[in-house]
This record gives C-alpha cells, sequence and structure tokens, in this order.
C-alpha cells in the first residue's frame, strides 16, 4: 500500500515565516502593505500554500543590500 503525503492548503504564521525565512512579525506587516495575502479564521491569520510559492516566484522581501551587523554598528564597517 502506498503511503500519501498530504501538504497543508493553509499555514498559520509561524510555519509560513520558516519556510521563507522571516519572522512572523515580517509576515504581519507584508498582510497589513498587501504584499501578502492572508485568510483571517476567527483569531488565526492564515497564508495559503500557493502565496508562499508566489512572495518566492516574485522575490518579495528580499533585501535590496546587506544588513549591517551589530560589530558593524558599533566599531564602523570592516575592510
Amino acid at each position: 500500500m502506498q503511503q500519501m503525503t498530504v501538504e497543508p492548503r493553509l499555514l498559520r504564521l509561524e510555519q509560513a515565516s520558516a519556510a521563507l525565512g522571516v519572522s512572523h512579525w515580517t509576515l504581519r506587516l507584508w498582510a497589513k502593505q498587501g504584499k501578502l495575502r492572508t485568510v483571517k479564521l476567527g483569531s488565526l491569520r492564515l497564508v495559503p500554500a500557493k502565496e508562499l510559492d508566489r512572495v518566492v516566484q516574485q522575490g518579495i522581501g528580499r533585501p535590496s543590500r546587506r544588513r549591517t551587523t551589530h560589530k558593524e554598528l558599533k566599531h564602523g564597517p570592516t575592510a
């Protein structure tokens, strides 16, 4: 007998943020800005799996520049 794996169609913000490598607060911000479509179910905010695919394909949220490290902020840029 072959075992089937079922992928969730809706993900909690924590699951979606882990998949994208961003914080759940970032996803909330993207939803508020209209960059990410979410679904509200009671008190839960869920992200459709297809929406994650769209975000990855469009490169939404990719940093436009390298992030400054704490050390660089404190001591200046390193060579």
